[in-house]
């Protein structure tokens, strides 16, 4: 759509007070395009969008148990070079799995803080191998919720689109990734006094915001901030603003505190601007020591505001995030720019991205309960904020666009708004109970778990991805193993490499660009054991155990996706002079096939797919799988849209 006419469209959304007058004042040209009914399929549908960020929680933390997302019930978790997986850390006592801030029996509502600084996340994060969390943030961190402790927000998932694969934008605390979701920055490159990495009470900074692009272009615009907001308000952080006076736009949009009363009276006049942000007060932002289901009773009053209207909750997008993880636990790798990627590095060390927070898409057009796994972070906001008036945000590095959507694949645009649901729960009584766990009753705190939680039954729909990833590996016969990988898909593709036996083990993170390929070689030790993993977006996964010494013995595996076809298969080759029995085992038809390969001859296995999704090992019969065993498991991306669930 033509730039200047989406601008011209919330320009009018912001004068429509002024009636006719106003619109008539515009060039002809102009107001007879501000007219034109909205089309369905593009964002001239929408009107207003709210961005809501709330304080520090990870995705495990709040949905690890729900159905059909990658929480707890991911198949195929980061294996831990020492044994086991990322599920089960290690501590001083052995092994320590996640447990439940139950409701009603402890005080979980309300927890001590954790780190959640850069170094000690770095800490955690352990160059990619996500093995010392205890050893970074404490028992604390590993502290989860289910659906009877937080239930309000499980029903926002449950009627609305949740996005499994969201990271904050820094590995750090609140105020580097506040940056981000107002400046598509924390200045890396050093231009500004950066980069930002911690919580600078003294900030004063210079570089320029999105509110005052916004208000550059004419785009109406509003932080919606009581009396108290926990300093979560990154505007105030810039010297425009605190420099701003009473009356001017920056101080009137940015920086004046108003009732929390007054978002509702906006959006019960239509007054609501084209760009919204709201900020909690410290008591109910859901930081640690403060109550997720007190969180959950202020979301709902903002969102009962729109109910109560449908003529401005058609045509609006409500974002529910978190700025941060505050250290508690997640076990998805995030994605890291390759060593040296521009703006993406500080101190040699990499910014991002963070940590796997909550988000929640909430709009007439995301109505459903699907889940979107699409890689987010912050500055996905900033780019649907682009699509939606118009104003770019050079700030935004390049390879964050690269790998970052824009949040349009949350939003099925091309359906009828649907309804506000009439099934979320009341939120006042789980709010006052919080209040009176956080009181009474005892911390919560790990009880001998072993083994990862438990995770509800079920499927949702899955939200078509850009991505076809592929990868594959081989050996020659002289010590080396190369990694090929492969993305037929329209976004580019991150990925992480992990080297758990005979080869290097430090992570290699790689982004294989759309349509692109990359490959990545590794030399094995005197005795050419080695065993690689390959963790990516969606649950992609490969796992490839063998002997690069002996590969003359040891079958020649390839996996083949045709995702027009829906279908995928694994050609094996017996390279050497001697048959070699092979077995095939499938899981998600739950069978095995044991299949004896000729000497130099080839066959092929067609693989069972449920909903697009593939899972199988191929492993040579009589031999461990710490001998010889290549996984391959993920999903056929595309147009349409799949379930996920257990």
């Amino acid at each position: 759509m033509v730039q200047g006419t989406r601008r011209w469209f919330l320009q009018q959304s912001a004068l429509r007070g002024a009636g006719l007058a106003a619109l008539a004042a515009l060039p002809p040209s102009l107001a007879c395009q501000a007219q034109k009914p909205a089309r369905r399929g593009d964002l001239s549908q929408i009107a207003h969008v709210v961005i809501f960020m709330q304080e520090n929680r990870s995705f495990d933390q709040y949905f690890g148990t729900l159905s059909g997302v990658r929480g707890f019930a991911d198949r195929h978790p980061l294996s831990l070079a020492a044994g086991g997986n990322v599920f089960g850390q290690p501590g001083k006592q052995g092994r320590v799995w996640p447990f439940r801030l139950a409701s009603g029996t402890t005080s979980g509502q309300c927890v001590a803080d954790v780190n959640h600084d850069w170094f000690t996340g770095l800490t955690a994060r352990d160059d990619g191998r996500l093995d010392a969390w205890i050893t970074a943030k404490g028992l604390n961190s590993l502290g989860y919720y289910n659906r009877q402790d937080i239930p309000f927000h499980y029903a926002l998932a449950d009627a609305f689109t949740l996005c499994d694969h969201s990271f904050c934008s820094v590995n750090t605390s609140t105020n580097p990734n506040r940056l981000y979701l107002w400046t598509g920055t924390s200045d890396a490159a050093g231009k500004f006094q950066g980069p930002v990495m911690t919580n600078d009470a003294k900030a004063r900074y210079t570089w320029t915001t999105y509110p005052e692009r916004l208000q550059a272009a004419g785009v109406s615009w509003r932080v919606y901030q009581e009396e108290d907001n926990f300093d979560d308000n990154a505007l105030a952080w810039f010297a425009n603003f605190q420099d701003a006076p009473v009356g001017s736009a920056l101080y009137e949009n940015g920086m004046k505190r108003r009732a929390r009363q007054a978002f509702a009276d906006d959006v019960a006049n239509d007054a609501l601007p084209a760009v919204s942000w709201i900020i909690a007060p410290a008591s109910l932002s859901e930081h640690a020591k403060s109550a997720p289901n007190k969180g959950a009773d202020l979301t709902k009053s903002y969102l009962d505001a729109l109910a109560k209207n449908p003529a401005v909750w058609d045509k609006t997008v409500f974002i529910y995030t978190m700025d941060e993880n505050g250290g508690f636990y997640d076990h998805v790798p995030p994605p890291t720019a390759p060593v040296g990627t521009p703006d993406e590095y500080a101190m040699d060390l990499p910014i991002g991205l963070g940590v796997r927070v909550p988000t929640i898409v909430i709009s007439p057009f995301s109505t459903g309960g699907s889940v979107c796994s699409e890689v987010f972070d912050h500055t996905s906001i900033l780019r649907l904020l682009e699509k939606f008036t118009g104003v770019q945000e050079p700030n935004i590095s390049a390879w964050r666009r690269s790998i970052c959507g824009d949040l349009l694949a949350t939003l099925d645009l091309d359906a009828s708004p649907g309804a506000f649901p009439g099934t979320l729960p009341a939120t006042a009584p789980i709010a006052a109970a919080a209040d009176v766990d956080c009181a009474a009753l005892p911390p919560a705190a790990p009880g001998g778990e072993t083994a990862v939680p438990a995770v509800e039954p079920g499927t949702r729909p899955l939200r078509p991805l850009p991505y076809l990833p592929e990868a594959d590996c081989s050996v020659d016969g002289a010590g080396n193993v190369t990694v090929a990988l492969a993305n037929a898909g329209v976004s580019a593709f991150p990925l992480s490499v992990h080297g758990l036996a005979g080869v290097d083990d430090l992570p290699r993170f790689v982004t294989v660009a759309p349509g692109g390929t990359a490959k990545e070689t590794y030399a094995t030790g005197v005795d050419g054991a080695f065993a690689l993993e390959i963790h990516g977006v969606n649950s992609f996964f490969r796992r490839f155990v063998g002997n690069a010494l002996t590969a003359g013995g040891d079958p020649r595996v390839a996996l083949a996706l045709d995702a027009a076809g829906e279908s995928a298969q694994i050609t094996l080759h017996t390279p050497g002079n001697a048959p070699i029995d092979v077995q095939v085992l499938d899981a998600v038809s739950s069978k095995s096939a044991t299949q004896t390969l000729a000497p130099n001859t080839s066959q092929v296995v067609v693989l069972a797919l449920q909903d697009r999704w593939y899972d199988a090992t191929v492993q040579v019969v009589g031999q461990s799988a710490e001998r010889f065993a290549w996984t391959y498991a993920g999903h056929l991306e595309g147009t349409l849209s799949r379930t996920r669930g257990v």
